[in-house]
């Protein structure tokens, strides 16, 4: 089964994330992201695919790491549909061609917008039940990386991926 995929949207905290937020001193919050994620986001790159960060929450953390990657980060947004909506637009993207890939009740409305839908193993009941993959991994263990290759499989674009590291 082909798939057309255009682009990918990521929640971040409990999905790029294991959902934890650590506060040291000062102002700065920590979080921890799984380095087999950022390869396969990094990969999008050479196959002309954009990777948002859509996010609920501000945080240096996350544009930090959303620019190591070359993902376009929107963050503090209390509206993930409205973002969507104007992203798809802004692009001229359908939204059947968007992979989302959330974990929690404030990605619900925007997720069932979208053609693809994928989430972690302890994503939020409502959220496993809509979801067309649900990874066999736990946010920031690596489950965006097990549904972005599931999806781009189906697309028929991991050969590309592959074939830019030499693989084949």
């Amino acid at each position: 089964m082909m798939v057309k995929l255009s682009m990918i949207v990521l929640d971040v905290d409990g999905t790029l994330t294991d959902g934890k937020i650590t506060y040291g001193t000062g102002e700065a919050e920590l979080k921890s992201f799984n380095i087999k994620d950022g390869l396969v986001i990094k990969a999008m790159q050479v196959i002309d695919l954009p990777v948002i960060l859509l996010t609920g929450r501000k945080s240096d953390a996350v544009s930090r790491r959303g620019a190591e990657l070359g993902c376009i980060v929107f963050d503090n947004v209390s509206d993930k549909v409205t973002v969507l909506k104007e992203i798809c637009a802004n692009r001229d993207i359908m939204l059947s061609e968007v992979l989302y890939i959330g974990d929690d009740l404030n990605d619900y409305a925007a997720m069932r917008l979208c053609g693809l839908r994928g989430c972690p193993s302890d994503a939020v009941e409502e959220i496993c039940k809509i979801s067309n993959f649900v990874s066999s991994k736990n946010g920031g263990d690596g489950a965006v990386r097990e549904i972005t290759e599931h999806y781009l499989r189906h697309a028929d674009l991991w050969c590309t991926v592959l074939e830019h590291y030499n693989i084949i």
